[in-house]
């Protein structure tokens, strides 16, 4: 099983966002409750699986023991897990996003935020930054039919 489509929901006055039934299902898919949460820099908040999380973290080498061996491998490190916070979904099924994701991430208590799936993430998104980021792919995946177009013109 794995994350897929888009859907509506409110952040509630709390800063905790309730999980459909589908997504739980999901994570549990992917190994249980636990769940990473990390901001990526196109300006959304992923919602990992540990298990996810974790995999990547040590296929891109930042749990390599040779990062804390220099002053560019710790501020690499520092770049990657800064904005990242572990935590559980709830027996009510909601997670909570501290106040610093938030404010990167652009989510507003009490206001609706869009949770897109995308294989082993669910991304939680401010409508306005996923219209936008919808705009560029929209762009660029004209310019790519018209480059392929173009190629095929040719003799």
């Amino acid at each position: 099983m794995h994350f897929g489509g888009t859907e509506q929901c409110r952040l509630d006055a709390n800063g905790r966002l309730k999980l459909s039934p589908k997504a739980i299902a999901c994570f549990k898919a992917f190994g249980g409750l636990e769940l990473v949460l990390h901001y990526w820099p196109e300006g959304c908040l992923a919602l990992l699986p540990k298990s996810t999380w974790e995999r990547m973290y040590y296929e891109q080498g930042y749990a390599s023991s040779s990062n804390l061996d220099s002053v560019a491998g710790r501020q690499r490190q520092r770049l990657f897990t800064r904005f990242t916070h572990s935590t559980e979904i709830s027996a009510q099924g909601r997670v909570s996003i501290p106040s610093a994701l938030r404010e990167r991430a652009a989510l507003q208590c009490g206001e609706l935020v869009l949770l897109a799936g995308y294989g082993e993430s669910l991304e939680v998104w401010q409508p306005q930054r996923f219209e936008l980021l919808n705009a560029e792919l929209d762009r660029l995946e004209a310019m790519q039919l018209e480059a392929k177009q173009e190629s095929q013109d040719l003799p």
